[in-house]
């Protein structure tokens, strides 16, 4: 996926505008959505890294386009408290479950000779990889296979 493009391009002809931070005016998290007011806001470095084609700076747009997608309010964000609700109703849960899926389709998975093989294949890391992989087997779309990613 061309993550600069959905970034620079899709969104705001989607009605989202983006904006790049300096790292000190956002220390503490890399990126963040505000659904509402579309607005996303990038930290400098993590936009550079997505300019170089870097996993994390890909995966973060990606991340912050599934808030967009799942329609989180900001409310929910990183900073919500938790055991207040379920898991799966996090919007971080979900924004990253949604990120997994489409950095590394179901099919991918299923033709990955290793969890290193799938991370090479869709450009993610090795961690998202295995668990990724881990989800799969653990939900049972992944049948017979464990073996190859633990």
């Amino acid at each position: 996926m061309d993550c600069c493009r959905i970034l620079e391009h899709t969104l705001p002809q989607a009605g989202f505008n983006y904006r790049i931070e300096e790292v000190a005016e956002l220390d503490e998290c890399a990126a963040f959505t505000i659904p509402d007011q579309g607005l996303v806001v990038v930290r400098e470095d993590i936009y550079e890294l997505l300019q170089k084609g870097n996993v994390f700076g890909r995966s973060t747009v990606i991340h912050e386009m599934a808030h967009i997608v799942l329609k989180h309010a900001a409310k929910l964000h990183r900073g919500a408290q938790l055991k207040k609700h379920q898991f799966y109703e996090d919007s971080e849960w979900q924004a990253k479950a949604l990120t997994a899926a489409i950095m590394m389709p179901l099919e991918a998975c299923k033709e990955a000779e290793s969890a290193e093989h799938l991370a090479k294949i869709c450009g993610t890391s090795v961690q998202s990889a295995r668990f990724r992989i881990d989800r799969l087997v653990k939900e049972g779309k992944i049948t017979g296979q464990r073996s190859l990613f633990i």
